[in-house]
């Protein structure tokens, strides 16, 4: 059985067969996924915004980073999940936290 050139392994690809005509494949490398860009009405309906107006004035206000293509606005899904994550409060909150309580507020 001839051996194949270099020139034809390579256009075979990783996954092929070795030239001592075994089907051992090689493993494959992890790749990290990239992170997806939105576009603004994906990115309101993850956020559940009514309208996607307010992403544009968050992008340009520079509250979120955002990314422009051309013309388009898109948003990075990992950003969004930072800006959820950044925004939450703990379920409840120690009773001195609360300024309108009637022993706390002055007049």
């Amino acid at each position: 059985m001839p051996a194949r050139s270099t020139a034809t392994a390579a256009l075979a690809g990783p996954d092929a067969a070795p030239s001592g005509g075994t089907n051992a494949k090689r493993p494959r490398q992890a790749h990290a996924l990239p992170d997806r860009l939105l576009d603004v009405n994906e990115a309101a309906a993850l956020l559940g915004l009514k309208s996607p107006r307010t992403l544009y004035k968050w992008a340009y206000a520079g509250r979120i980073p955002s990314v422009k293509i051309g013309r388009l606005l898109r948003v990075r899904r990992s950003d969004l999940e930072h800006l959820i994550t950044a925004g939450e409060r703990p379920a409840f909150a120690s009773p001195d936290r609360f300024p309108l309580t009637p022993g706390l507020v002055s007049r």
